[in-house]
């Protein structure tokens, strides 16, 4: 049997199948927002509806009312998950939440395509999550790299072990994520960040993703030199758990 993330891909392939057909590649190239800087630590809040792991948790999400909660609370941007058949999201979660809160708002969701890029940009994305466990050769990701920053999109490489950091090395990301969550299994542990962060540089954005539970979390993987922590499953629990 496939692992789960194969099975979100091959879905999502057969979803995009015709999205070329229908996109308009020449665009309006707009000046997005700022999504991530060095320094002080940033918090990356997530609007999700669920999960693999969890299910439907919130079908009656009041997408504004989260966004703006998190722009009090005073996230430096909202990370929406628009994967329609396992996270149950959609383009309309994040159009909403960036009318909501106006904060740089991040497209989470399996993008391997120029036409899903292109389209991120048309539906107002200012950022995009690009999978290293995905995507897979350094070469396709520097295509698709290049692409988004043409477009004014910042990117979010994201990895899970030492050789995908080296090939978001080899791409020319700026930013390069460490998700603690294995998309094969769904297991969590923060203590993957703890490893792998020496071998990001210090001139890169580093962002640790899943499992951070609490403010101790983030004391520690700030002091590891993490610049921004992307934050989803927690809130879904408890929107207030770091007030």
């Amino acid at each position: 049997m496939s692992n789960i993330l194969e099975q979100i891909v091959s879905k999502k392939k057969l979803r995009i199948k015709n999205l070329t057909a229908t996109i308009d590649n020449d665009i309006d190239i707009k000046p997005q927002k700022t999504f991530l800087t060095k320094g002080s630590p940033q918090i990356i809040a997530e609007i999700k509806r669920g999960s693999p792991s969890l299910g439907l948790l919130k079908p009656d999400l009041d997408i504004e009312a989260v966004a703006q909660h998190y722009k009090n609370i005073g996230a430096c941007a909202i990370s929406v998950l628009t994967e329609e058949d396992y996270f149950f999201g959609s383009i309309e979660d994040l159009v909403r939440a960036k009318q909501a809160s106006g904060l740089p708002i991040l497209r989470k969701d399996f993008i391997f395509s120029e036409a899903q890029i292109v389209e991120s940009a048309q539906i107002g994305a200012d950022a995009i999550l690009l999978m290293v466990s995905v995507i897979k050769e350094a070469g396709r990701l520097k295509q698709l790299l290049e692409l988004a920053h043409k477009l004014g999109l910042s990117v979010l490489v994201e990895t899970h072990e030492r050789q995908e950091i080296q090939i978001a090395l080899e791409a020319g990301a700026k930013i390069i994520g460490v998700n603690n969550r294995d998309l094969r299994t769904f297991q969590t542990d923060i203590s993957l960040s703890l490893d792998l962060k020496a071998l990001i540089p210090s001139h890169i954005i580093s962002v640790s993703e899943s499992g951070i539970k609490n403010k101790e979390h983030i004391s520690l993987l700030s002091a590891q030199g993490y610049d921004a922590f992307l934050i989803g499953e927690a809130f879904l629990h408890d929107l207030n758990f770091l007030c």
